[in-house]
């Protein structure tokens, strides 16, 4: 009948398609196996692209012990089975300023020296320093070298005279009369400082002449040690005095000879040696020679 289908027809549809597709794999079977595999591989591209790329940006080198630069993107491989190298380490843990028995001098009058000898061993300010090497290695100081900021005589109250004398031979010698300051005087040495031990050694400082009559010499100073290659270590920072050469003003033990001061212009002029003298005892951070903290309490009579 016209414009309607059988129910034979419209089953009949489906089975005539599926014949067809397969009588075309039976005919052309490597074509339908090729276009599988091509589906399959469509699939696959589409969900890795779904994914996020793994980040391919060089990262950040990280250097532990010894290593060695490798490829064309520096890539870097570490060896961590050695130590690192052991260096020197200079630190001092103790210093101490005074005036000792060590100095040696020469007379500066021909007839002196023959009467008493070419040289004489006098008494003069002392350094004593120990510094620690807490290092793996020794070290070697070449160099010491003194900055002054203060070198100056007391006034001689009561004026005194002659031509004895000694020139004295200091490690570090201040030029007489001092210069202006700030100054440096340094002075080549050879000390050596084994790993993991103490050493100890003693400097000399003082003027370089020490005449008959002269008064007391008074310096602050910061003292610095230098080691091969150029790194200094900060011994300490000092304020000293000398014993002068003067028969009524001087050192003995552990206190200070002032003798003569009988008038009113020579107690002025000691009331000026006592506030200079307290000045430099006043300042923070300095390491004062016993001496120097024995001669400012002896001036305080003066004030």
């Amino acid at each position: 009948m016209d414009g309607v289908e059988s129910m034979d027809s419209k089953d009949r549809a489906p089975t005539r398609g599926w014949g067809r597709f397969l009588h075309f794999l039976g005919r052309h079977w490597w074509q339908g196996i090729a276009a599988v595999i091509a589906g399959v591989a469509l699939i696959a591209q589409l969900v890795s692209c779904s994914t996020e790329a793994p980040d391919k940006s060089p990262q950040p080198n990280v250097v532990n012990g010894n290593c060695n630069v490798k490829g064309a993107d520096s890539f870097i491989v570490c060896n961590n089975n050695s130590a690192a190298t052991p260096a020197a380490r200079l630190e001092v843990t103790e210093l101490s300023v005074g005036i000792r028995k060590a100095v040696r001098s020469t007379w500066t009058e021909e007839e002196v020296r023959k009467e008493y000898g070419e040289e004489t061993v006098g008494y003069g300010p002392v350094l004593d320093v120990t510094i620690k090497n807490s290092g793996g290695l020794a070290t070697l100081a070449s160099r010491i070298s003194v900055t002054f900021s203060q070198a100056f005589h007391l006034e001689p109250c009561v004026p005194v005279g002659g031509p004895l004398g000694v020139s004295a031979n200091y490690d570090i010698a201040i030029p007489e009369p001092p210069p202006a300051t700030p100054f440096v005087v340094t002075k080549d040495v050879a000390y050596e400082f084994p790993s993991n031990k103490y050493e100890r050694f003693t400097l000399t400082i003082g003027p370089k002449l020490i005449a008959d009559g002269g008064t007391p010499l008074i310096f602050v100073a910061d003292v610095e040690l230098i080691q091969d290659g150029g790194s200094k270590l900060k011994v300490g920072r000092v304020a000293v005095v000398d014993t002068g050469g003067h028969p009524y003003f001087y050192p003995d033990g552990g206190k200070w000879v002032i003798e003569r001061v009988d008038d009113d212009e020579a107690r002025r002029c000691m009331g000026r040696n006592r506030q200079k003298v307290r000045e430099v005892v006043e300042e923070d951070g300095l390491v004062l020679s016993a001496e120097l903290s024995s001669l400012a309490t002896s001036l305080a009579q003066f004030a």
